[in-house]
């Protein structure tokens, strides 16, 4: 005999992820946010139909790249606020990584420029070259006539 039970979905999600409700999202009773719970394939589809993670909870779906086999149900602050941290850490990642493209490449330039006015080995103008580069020495850019083949922007690499 198969029985129908109706529940609200916040109640659910609320029961399932064995947290309080509250108007700062989800938080277990010792305070501590659990981000997340797995849940059957099944389930997980029924809720994602219902709710098109649009709101009250999210549903995540594994990927070939996954690190994880089922899906795992997100309470809907939890999620937002994990999306948002997750792009941070790429956007400052991508800074990061275009900052030290553009430091690498301009010490190149600068220790072709010094080799190539004053004769250093091409090491010493390296070492030379990250030295002004990092405190900035206009002067000496402009001493190997540097200044202007120096790049500042994404775009020039």
């Amino acid at each position: 005999m198969k029985e129908t039970i109706t529940i609200y979905l916040c109640d659910f999600v609320r029961s399932h992820l064995g947290q309080a409700l509250t108007d700062d999202g989800l938080i277990d009773l010792n305070n501590h946010i659990k981000a997340y719970h797995p849940i059957s394939p099944l389930l997980a589809e029924i809720i994602y139909n219902v709710t098109k993670n649009q709101h009250t909870c999210y549903i995540e779906f594994p990927t070939n790249t996954s690190l994880f086999r089922e899906p795992r149900l997100w309470g809907w602050k939890d999620w937002i606020e994990s999306a948002a941290r997750d792009q941070r850490v790429k956007e400052n990642a991508h800074k990061e990584r275009v900052a030290y493209y553009i430091m690498e490449k301009n010490i190149g330039i600068l220790a072709r420029c010094i080799v190539s006015e004053w004769g250093w080995d091409w090491d010493a103008a390296k070492s030379a070259a990250y030295s002004w580069l990092k405190k900035n020495k206009k002067g000496a850019f402009r001493l190997v006539k540097a200044e202007k083949l120096l790049i500042t922007k994404e775009e020039e690499l």
